[in-house]
């Protein structure tokens, strides 16, 4: 079964950003769920120097279909220089839970702000 739903990952740096990001996402209806996922420790090398940092992970349902404008919001309130932003299109689920997903999402009326 080959659905429009897809699943963005996106990390910030903590609980207070990640609540805000997953409330406005989801009251926006650009996406039907956000979970947060804390304290996951991530290593990664920026400007040559190695970094550890806890950070929040959010693992994003959506749309293709609004996939761009979700995007979109990171990049306008996350605070990274370089946001990590990455899908991941799902290919099968439970029917139910996939016609969930794609009737939370509703790209009209988007006049709410963060």
């Amino acid at each position: 079964m080959e659905t429009n739903i897809c699943l963005v990952h996106c990390s910030v740096p903590d609980e207070k950003i990640a609540k805000k990001l997953a409330h406005f996402l989801v009251t926006t209806h650009l996406a039907a769920c956000v979970k947060q996922i804390s304290n996951v420790l991530t290593t990664y090398e920026w400007d040559g120097q190695l970094e550890h940092n806890q950070q929040t992970l959010l693992l994003i349902k959506t749309t293709i279909t609004a996939l761009k404008s979700v995007q979109s919001a990171i990049l306008e309130h996350h605070p990274d220089e370089c946001p990590e932003i990455i899908t991941t299109p799902v290919s099968s689920g439970y029917g139910p839970y996939i016609s969930w997903v794609e009737q939370q999402i509703d790209l009209s009326n988007r006049t709410e702000t963060f």
